[in-house]
């Protein structure tokens, strides 16, 4: 199991037996928030506070993506179904992709100021969902 450790910086892993690794990250103050497993085999995090979207393999290996919108604060991430990660940027009303090379694609959310958090795919296969925090709504961004 991988998750993230926002005060600490790092990006941990827990086995069954309870044996706890830890990876810094090498932005200080990043603030990684959400992590998903990518289709290329490595996990996927969100840098709330380092503004990037990083990508750490099995091994460890940590490489980290700047988004191209300043202070956007990403904070969801998931799989999307075609292989690319799709992220939300909670200040930057955008919904995000980055592909496995870690180009990086945005999209406007229609609804202004609404915070997009968490995000899923949908059951089609051509769209994501995202919470709207700000606006108490949700929405799909078909592609």
């Amino acid at each position: 199991m991988w998750f993230t450790e926002f005060l600490g910086n790092r990006i941990g892993r827990i086995t069954m037996a309870g044996d706890v690794t830890e990876f810094a990250l090498p932005t200080l103050g990043a603030g990684p928030v959400h992590i998903a497993a990518g289709p290329d085999g490595a996990m996927w995090f969100t840098e709330h506070l380092g503004n990037q979207i990083g990508r750490i393999t099995m091994a460890g290996d940590v490489t980290e993506y700047p988004i191209p919108t300043a202070a956007s604060f990403p904070f969801g991430i998931e799989a999307g179904p075609d292989g690319r990660m799709f992220f939300t940027e909670s200040a930057g009303n955008k919904l995000g992709e980055i592909s496995p090379a870690g180009d990086i694609d945005e999209y406007p959310i229609p609804v202004a100021d609404s915070g997009p958090g968490d995000i899923a795919p949908g059951l089609s296969g051509s769209e994501m969902w995202t919470t709207l925090l700000f606006v108490d709504d949700i929405v799909a961004i078909r592609f």
